[in-house]
C-alpha cells in the first residue's frame, strides 16, 4: 500500500503514533510563545471519531502523551474533540467561545489523525476505499498533526506583529446522509455551513477567495461539494470551483485536517502567492459533522 507515514515513529499503536505527532506539533507552536513557568494552557484538540480502531481510552492516551511532553514548557489543558477531519471547526469553536467570555486570552487549536494502522487499512483496502492502481475513486491514507495559537482581540493588537489572521466566522452542520448511509447525500450540511459563512462575508464588497479542503478522491466526497456548491450564490466566491485540496500530496490526515488547511492558507500570505485576503477552510467527517472556517489575511 502507498501511503504518507512519519518514518521515525517505530510503533504502529494507533494513540502512540497520535500522541507523539500531537506533541512535536504542539511544542513547535508554542516554542516562539513567552509563557510563565507552568502556564496553563487550553488545548483544544480534534481527534479521530470513536468506532473500532479508536475508543475514548486511546483519546485519553493521547492527552497524557501530550501532557507528559510538555510538561516543561507549559501546564496543558487539554479538550478533546472526537469528531475526525471537520473536528477541527468544532475545537475551534469552542475555543472562541472560550476567549469571547474571558475566560481565557489564549489557547491552542489543533488537530491530528492517522490512518497508519496495519488492521485500519486492510480493512479500507478490502471495502474499496483506498486508493490503488485499481481504484481511482480510493482515498490515499496519510497522518499529522496541526496546531494554531489562537488569542483574543486585545492580545492580538499588542502581538500584531506576529498575528497571521483573524477568524471571521466558524460554522459547524451535520449532514443527515453520511458516508455508508443507505440515503442519498445531497450535500444538506456542507451547503448549511457554507451558507452560513456566505451570510459573513458580506457581499459584494468581499468574497471567499480560495477554498482549502479535504476532498481526497473519494467519490462521495466530490458529489457532495457539487450539491453543496449548486445551493450556494457563485457571486460568493472569486471562483467557485477554485480549491486546493492537497490530499493527493500528504494524504488523508484525518482530525488534522482543518488546522492544517488554514497553517496551508496562512503561508499563502506569508509567501506571497494569496489570490484575495479570505479564504474559506471546510472538512466533512465520516459520521456527518461539517464544518468550515473563514479567516481574513488583511490583519
Amino acid at each position: 500500500m502507498m501511503v504518507a507515514m512519519d518514518r521515525t515513529i517505530d510503533t504502529f499503536e494507533l494513540h502512540e503514533r497520535l500522541g507523539a505527532l500531537a506533541s512535536a506539533a504542539l511544542l513547535e507552536a508554542i516554542e516562539p510563545l513567552t509563557l510563565a513557568p507552568h502556564a496553563e494552557v487550553p488545548i483544544y484538540i480534534a481527534l479521530p471519531e470513536l468506532g473500532p480502531y479508536f475508543s475514548e481510552f486511546d483519546g485519553c492516551a493521547v492527552c497524557r502523551h501530550i501532557q507528559q511532553a510538555t510538561a516543561d514548557r507549559c501546564a496543558a489543558t487539554i479538550y478533546p474533540v472526537f469528531d475526525g477531519n471537520a473536528g477541527g471547526c468544532r475545537a475551534l469553536e469552542r475555543a472562541l467561545a472560550s476567549i469571547s467570555k474571558r475566560v481565557v486570552h489564549l489557547c491552542v487549536v489543533g488537530g491530528v489523525g492517522s490512518f497508519i494502522h496495519p488492521d485500519l487499512l486492510v480493512d479500507l483496502d478490502e471495502a474499496g476505499r483506498l486508493m490503488s492502481a485499481s481504484n481511482k475513486w480510493g482515498f490515499p491514507p496519510g497522518e499529522g498533526a496541526g496546531m494554531i495559537v489562537i488569542v483574543s482581540g486585545s492580545m492580538a493588537r499588542s502581538l500584531r506583529s506576529s498575528v497571521c489572521a483573524a477568524v471571521l466566522e466558524v460554522s459547524c452542520a451535520v449532514e443527515p446522509m453520511p458516508m455508508h448511509a443507505e440515503g442519498v447525500c445531497i450535500g444538506e450540511g456542507l451547503s448549511a455551513v457554507f451558507r452560513r459563512i456566505v451570510e459573513s462575508v458580506g457581499l459584494p464588497d468581499h468574497r471567499i477567495s480560495m477554498q482549502y479542503c479535504d476532498l481526497d478522491g473519494e467519490r462521495y466526497r466530490n458529489e457532495e461539494l457539487m450539491y453543496a456548491l449548486q445551493r450556494v450564490s457563485p457571486h460568493a466566491f472569486l471562483q467557485a470551483e477554485d480549491y486546493i485540496a492537497p490530499a493527493d500530496c500528504w494524504g488523508n490526515v484525518g482530525a488534522a485536517g482543518v488546522p492544517l488547511l488554514a497553517i496551508l492558507a496562512l503561508q499563502s500570505k506569508s509567501r506571497g502567492y494569496a489570490r484575495g485576503s479570505r479564504p474559506m477552510v471546510w472538512a466533512s467527517s465520516e459520521l456527518g459533522l461539517r464544518g468550515a472556517v473563514l479567516l481574513d489575511l488583511a490583519v
